[in-house]
């Protein structure tokens, strides 16, 4: 998996192209903004028409919090922020359209895809109550969250049980967050409740999938 500069979207096509004909690399890991800017900014649609034309994973991760003033103790900016950062990230995609003008775009957001599957009722609502909501995005934004795929580092085995009731065994990876402090211990054993086909789809089938190592 590479990375590619979206601070210049030109330099990000040409190094995302470079990673998949080049090095044979199968994704491409983004931040949840690009200094600032929400992944819905119209510069920004270049890079996904390329990713989507190319069928290459983009994975969501964030790097921590934008706008951290009041998360500086308790590492709030990680416990908070970076599940916050993959629910705006997720937030901007649906409401901003970029979903439904890529329908084909292949992406895994981080830590189980923040506090969006636990609260997509509000969005649902906001987006049949007001028009602003509405403008960009043109069903009900809980029907985008099936086009999207999440990780599993949600750390609580209820939690982990109702995003497989929710999202669907066959749109979650296995997430560790190696090598960092929040890493989950053992993140097979993690999985270990879960049915046998769920286990085997999650702990690496739809990732092999995903990259095309597999036929789906």
């Amino acid at each position: 998996m590479g990375t590619a500069p979206l601070q210049n979207v030109e330099m990000a096509i040409a190094e995302m192209l470079r990673c998949v004909h080049d090095l044979d690399l199968r994704g491409i890991e983004i931040n949840s903004n690009v200094n600032g800017k929400d992944l819905h900014a119209e510069e920004f649609r270049p890079f996904f028409a390329a990713a989507e034309e190319l069928g290459i994973l983009l994975f969501l991760h964030p790097l921590g919090f934008s706008h951290a003033q009041r998360m500086s103790e308790y590492y709030f900016n990680n416990l908070i922020g970076n599940p916050l950062e993959s629910t705006l990230a997720i937030g901007h995609l649906i409401f901003g359209g970029v979903l439904d003008n890529f329908p084909g775009l292949r992406i895994c957001v981080a830590h189980g895809g923040g506090y969006t599957p636990g609260y997509w009722g509000g969005m649902d609502h906001g987006w049949r109550a007001r028009a602003d909501c509405s403008e960009h995005c043109r069903h009900e934004p809980s029907t985008y969250l099936r086009k999207l795929w999440l990780d599993t580092l949600v750390f609580d085995q209820d939690q982990l049980d109702s995003l497989v009731r929710t999202h669907g065994a066959d749109k979650l990876c296995l997430g560790s967050d190696y090598p960092f402090d929040m890493a989950e211990p053992d993140p097979v054993g993690f999985h270990a409740r879960l049915r046998e086909a769920d286990q085997a789809a999650i702990l690496g089938g739809n990732a092999a999938g995903l990259v095309g190592l597999i036929r789906v």
